[in-house]
């Protein structure tokens, strides 16, 4: 994947000893208030023990150090992370003290199949943390060992196995239409309210397979096998795990763990954490920490961020219209 890194253009303005003297005579003593100055709220759409907890939980670790101030984390499940968007953008201060933990491709997709709820003009992109491959996945003591067996299984019973995802209108749904079609099998979607939710259901025998991202598949190796990968090469944390390019269907798919904010928030707060969370990510801790959940560490800032949706949004009008169908057809 290529991304265009933007860089903003800074200037310098040089002040003499005298000029400043007098100018600081002559000006009032006000002070700049500095920001951030206090805790930050982290809005997150999806219950605890799931991905975006975890993420949320390993930023929240450095962000004292980095940001100055503590991340307090408020959990609002719903939707793939809808029911929290609604709220940062309806209901929430906008004063750059509230912030939302995001999913791209989750928080595109309710913007796209429906016109209900909040638009992707009413949100604004703070940063992004990690790029995480889409995958599939069945528990290791299985009957599945490969992706063949899977797909055999499931041409032999037109949808008779079911695969779980975090949500009906999620980024892992939209990846599981795209990959059975490839591949021609057919497996029903079985979405739940929330990741943990649906890795208790594999566990659980209420479905064989999930379709989510690799994150489960490093934290669980021991109990769950991921059979392909959506990524371009082999994930550096699971390389046992085959691409799907390797197993003959040329199909990328990635899942981010983002921030964003409410649109209304100031430009100038959204480059200031996005600054501060950059740095965050270059400590050698956080991305060994980053690791023990999963997580390679692939930073953008908002301006490229913003450019990566605007991508995927141009190259998913077809599962788009898959997925409206299907909301029309319950």
């Amino acid at each position: 994947m290529n991304f265009k890194t933007l860089r903003n253009l800074g200037y310098g303005l040089t002040i003499s000893a005298a000029a400043l003297a007098v100018t600081s005579l002559s000006m009032p003593a006000t002070a700049v208030a500095a920001y951030p100055e206090k805790p930050i709220n982290v809005v997150i759409g999806w219950g605890p023990g799931g991905g975006i907890d975890s993420f949320c939980r390993v930023v929240k670790k450095y962000s004292k150090k980095y940001l100055g101030v503590k991340l307090r984390l408020i959990y609002k499940p719903g939707g793939g992370g809808k029911v929290a968007h609604n709220l940062l953008v309806r209901n929430l201060p906008k004063d750059g003290y509230t912030i939302a933990a995001a999913n791209i491709p989750h928080q595109t997709i309710p913007t796209q199949i429906s016109k209900k709820g909040y638009r992707l003009k009413d949100i604004q992109w703070v940063a992004t943390f990690a790029l995480v491959p889409s995958v599939v996945i069945v528990k290791r003591d299985g009957p599945y060992k490969t992706l063949a067996d899977l797909v055999k299984a499931a041409k032999k019973s037109p949808g008779r196995i079911k695969a779980g995802t975090p949500g009906a209108q999620s980024g892992s749904a939209a990846f599981h239409y795209r990959w059975e079609k490839m591949a021609g099998a057919n497996i029903t979607l079985v979405p739940y309210r929330g990741g943990s939710k649906m890795y208790k259901g594999l566990l659980g025998g209420e479905v064989e397979v999930m379709s989510t991202n690799m994150n489960w598949g490093v934290r669980y190796k021991d109990s769950v096998r991921v059979l392909a990968t959506a990524s371009a090469k082999r994930y550096s944390l699971l390389k046992e795990a085959p691409t799907f390019k390797e197993l003959g269907i040329d199909y990328i798919d990635y899942v981010s763990r983002s921030m964003t904010a409410s649109a209304k928030v100031s430009k100038k707060k959204v480059a200031t954490l996005g600054k501060l969370f950059k740095k965050l990510t270059e400590d050698k801790n956080f991305r060994k920490d980053f690791k023990k959940i999963g997580l390679e560490t692939t930073f953008m800032n908002s301006e490229e961020t913003n450019a990566y949706v605007t991508n995927y949004v141009k190259q998913s009008k077809d599962v788009f219209a898959l997925m409206r169908s299907k909301m029309m057809k319950k």
